[in-house]
Parts: C-alpha cells; structure tokens; sequence
C-alpha cells in the first residue's frame, strides 16, 4: 500500500482530485521497469518519491515479464509478494 503526504491548505474537492489522481502512482510504478530509464518512468519515480512517504514495489519480485506485443503492444510484469 502506498501512503501519501496530504497538503492541508487544499479544498476538499481538491484533496479528492489530488487523491485520485495519487491513486494511479501505484500503477505506474508497478508498470514501469525497476530501474527507470525512460524519461516518464525518470518522472514518475520522482513523483513517487515526493508524494508518497511509504512505496510496496520492494515488497514484491518481478516473477515474469513479457515484451510489448499486439495492437496497442503492451508489456506485462507478473509480480508475487511474500504471500505468492
């Protein structure tokens, strides 16, 4: 689980959207390689790291990967945790 900093001179509406938009971090991460070389990858690890005071990526094992294919070509990382 990936907890996040709050910032509380936000509106409530605001602190939702922000909210909502954290809530992606977790799966771009998980998507993207352990060691970032892609500028948005670069980016989104930055963010991770400013906006996040706890990250589970390290908890888990990429298990499998499979190249970009098909139509869009998509990549997949297969990942197991302690509990498989």
């Amino acid at each position: 689980m990936f907890v996040f900093f709050s910032d509380a001179s936000s509106s409530e509406s605001e602190k939702a959207e922000n909210e909502n938009e954290l809530a992606l971090i977790p799966i771009g991460i998980f998507a993207s390689e352990h060691i970032a070389f892609d500028p948005m990858e670069v980016a989104l690890d930055q963010v991770c790291e400013q906006k996040t005071k706890t990250e589970e990526r390290p908890d888990f094992k990429m298990t499998d990967a499979y190249p970009a294919g098909g139509k869009p070509p998509i990549m997949t990382h297969l990942f197991t945790n302690q509990k498989g």
